[in-house]
């Protein structure tokens, strides 16, 4: 995706951002109370990691930051040198 404008960059990255937000069920129910079929889509998106990673340190626990901060490390890993690679080009 390219833009020439920071308003077109913010207006084209909804496609992406609205159906994340959209298909992120495990935010409100915990995962394994869904039904068998819908629980790997909901178990195997960032999102997940995060906010059981949350809910852990919520409850006391860090059982589930390592996975989150490992969904993290590797969303930046990807994306931060195609980013740049954007920014520094145009």
């Amino acid at each position: 995706m390219a833009a020439s404008a920071a308003w077109a960059v913010s207006s084209a990255s909804l496609q992406v951002r609205v159906p994340a937000r959209r298909s992120s069920i495990s935010v409100y129910v915990p995962a394994t109370s869904m039904p068998g079929w819908l629980q790997p889509f909901a178990k195997y998106q960032p999102i997940t990691p995060m906010v059981d990673a949350v809910r852990s340190l919520i409850l006391g626990s860090t059982s589930d930051v390592v996975l989150a901060l490992a969904w993290s490390a590797l969303l930046l890993a990807v994306f931060m040198p195609i980013a740049v690679s954007r920014y520094t080009r145009g």
